[in-house]
């Protein structure tokens, strides 16, 4: 089975075959750190090993530290995570823990229904069932659609943040208010009543190993104009004036059993410049269109 998230469409030479902490193993989501040597050893010799991302067998070395790696020489339909991918992860499943203490949390959590590998699930024993997705790379918006769809109708509440290497930004950083590219993640996103939400890499977190970062979240803040487009099946919408605030992580919280960002104590949105006449032509044009009842 192949999860959506990380695939990509062509492909690239694996990079020296980076070693792979998580892997999975006859089926099942595995932590190459966290298994003994004797698990290692029965693995070499008669393990089923695959790929999270694309499915390709995988072998198990003994390290240090023990992990997974394509064969040499392979080719990759997708990058390997990067660490700061996964700093990002361990940060936030920390923080679940932190803000869902009864609840059991872990790292890539399949629903095999949407080939779906969430990067942090916790469910606790009140039936809190919540997914973290940490995105690194582009996705088709029905993509995105079918799976927040999809989540909800499970009864699982996914909150989604893209890595801020996905933001593309214009304007000075000590504007009010800047340009960003909304494209077609960000507009399924809006569509859906989402939040736009990015991680980036702030400052060291002695609770995690020598060079993690605890991410900071990115906060974009769209006119409702935007929102509406989004909503009309707009494929994407384009350069758009936002407002960008930033929060530590301790500002993740749980409420009404989704994690959100608490603004309750942020000051007022400035003003946003006017709405640009190539999106208002659009919005106009929609207002126009007969809808059925």
């Amino acid at each position: 089975m192949t999860p959506g998230p990380r695939r990509r469409g062509s492909k690239t030479p694996s990079r020296l075959s980076l070693p792979l902490r998580y892997a999975r193993v006859d089926g099942v989501p595995a932590d190459a750190e966290r298994l003994s040597v004797e698990r290692i050893n029965v693995l070499r010799r008669e393990g089923r090993i695959t790929c999270l991302s694309c499915g390709e067998a995988l072998t198990i070395r003994l390290g240090p530290p023990p992990h997974f790696s394509h064969s040499p020489g392979a080719t990759l339909c997708h990058d390997p995570p990067s660490p700061g991918h996964q700093a990002a992860v361990n940060a936030i499943a920390n923080r679940l823990g932190e803000i869902v203490p009864s609840a059991q949390v872990q790292q890539r959590v399949e629903f095999p229904d949407q080939c779906f590998l969430a990067d942090v699930a916790a469910v606790s024993g009140r039936g809190l069932r919540l997914a973290v997705e940490v995105q690194e790379t582009e996705m088709e918006r029905q993509r995105v659609e079918d799976l927040l769809d999809a989540m909800e109708d499970q009864g699982v509440a996914l909150l989604w943040m893209r890595s801020a290497s996905l933001l593309t930004l214009r304007g000075a950083a000590t504007r009010p208010t800047r340009k960003a590219t909304l494209g077609p993640v960000e507009t399924a996103l809006l569509s859906r009543g989402r939040a736009l939400m990015y991680v980036a890499p702030d400052q060291i977190d002695d609770r995690f190993s020598s060079g993690e970062r605890l991410p900071k979240i990115l906060l974009l803040h769209v006119r409702p104009e935007v929102i509406e487009l989004a909503r009309a099946g707009d494929p994407k919408l384009g350069q758009v004036d936002v407002v960008l605030r930033r929060y530590p992580l301790s500002q993740l919280r749980l409420r009404a059993g989704s994690v959100c960002v608490l603004t309750d104590y942020d000051p007022p949105l400035p003003e946003l410049p006017p709405f640009p006449e190539n999106l208002r032509r659009r919005l106009d044009k929609l207002h126009a269109t007969p809808r059925l009842a």
